[in-house]
């Protein structure tokens, strides 16, 4: 994984240098600092993924589905601060409240809006809100009835290859 990330990591510095999405002090020497950085080892952590499929599912879905903030959230603009509320998910999914300076807020907000071509998820199709979990409970069931047929059916085959002729 080390040397793919590597690769990827730098074809992409390079790329956005070149295009001068990035920008490098002119006293560096880039290319000579790619080098160095190319011939190093890499230690690249990539975590499991938490829970299983139903945890990652609702993970994803509280950021592709919503909208980035929606007005009955915002508590009060004044000249200097917009105070809204918003659910910490970190702390028993208690509703919080945060204030952030006009500046900051247009930042955050802008990291929601999605780039040309990309078109936002809706809510449809198995994972929209109203029985969500009762859908997600009933396709990880046949999943599971799914695999133990198909483990009967090798256990079967198994114990038929291994009967005397």
């Amino acid at each position: 994984m080390e040397k793919i990330f590597k690769a990827r990591f730098l074809h992409q510095l390079r790329q956005g240098v070149k295009d001068q999405t990035i920008k490098i002090a002119p006293h560096l020497n880039f290319d000579k600092l790619i080098m160095v950085v190319g011939y190093k080892k890499w230690n690249v952590y990539a975590k499991a993924p938490f829970g299983g499929p139903a945890q990652i599912i609702e993970y994803l879905g509280r950021y592709t589905h919503k909208v980035a903030i929606s007005v009955n959230r915002i508590i009060a603009i004044d000249d200097q601060y917009i105070i809204f509320k918003y659910k910490d998910y970190a702390d028993r999914n208690l509703v919080k409240e945060m204030s952030l300076t006009h500046q900051e807020f247009l930042r955050r907000f802008e990291q929601h809006i999605l780039p040309k071509r990309f078109v936002k998820i809706r809510h449809a199709g198995i994972l929209t809100h109203r029985n969500k979990k009762l859908r997600i409970t009933s396709i990880l069931q046949q999943i599971f009835a799914s695999t133990i047929k198909r483990l009967n059916s090798l256990q079967n085959h198994l114990l038929l290859l291994k009967k005397p002729h």
